[in-house]
């Protein structure tokens, strides 16, 4: 399955292709910039890759990043990365100005829809919102961690969420 159309304005969830690389890259820079915590990497050093390295990116072999396209403006993103018996989900974010619209839960719908595997996550605690998300969507807590992130120790809850 390569995309799904949803009934709202012009709007799919696919794979993003290294033709998509401006989009990935004004989204990912919002993301490094409203929650610099929950991201490895910042601005400032994300600022100055090249066209190239954002192409890449998109091109990787053992990670596929998806995107809630709406009228030609990608509004909402996140990672799926292949291991033996999971994906892994990460880098998950909406657009701050599409918040509270529906967007993350369609996204999630559309990720756990192209997924073969079990998907698994970790969330940081103190993020109510995308633990609550997870949990309406079939993910599960198992277990804790804490990790460190940018400079700063995070404390997360492990999430999975078994695909058919």
């Amino acid at each position: 399955m390569e995309s799904l159309t949803t009934s709202r304005e012009v709007e799919e969830i696919r794979r993003l292709t290294c033709a998509d690389w401006i989009e990935y890259r004004r989204l990912r820079l919002q993301a490094l910039r409203c929650i610099p915590g929950s991201f490895a990497g910042s601005p400032a050093s994300e600022l100055g890759f090249s066209e190239g390295h954002w192409r890449r990116q998109l091109d990787a072999l053992l990670s596929t990043v998806y995107g809630l396209i709406a009228d030609d403006v990608l509004w909402a993103m996140a990672t799926l990365a292949d291991s033996a018996s999971a994906q892994m989900l990460t880098g998950f974010y909406v657009d701050s100005s599409r918040r509270r619209r529906g967007y993350a839960s369609r996204l999630l719908r559309g990720l756990l829809a192209f997924a073969d595997v079990a998907v698994v996550l970790a969330v940081d605690k103190q993020n109510v919102a995308a633990l609550s998300l997870y949990q309406q969507h079939g993910f599960v807590v198992k277990g804790e961690d804490s990790t460190m992130m940018n400079g700063h120790k995070v404390q997360t809850w492990r999430m999975r969420c078994e695909v058919s």
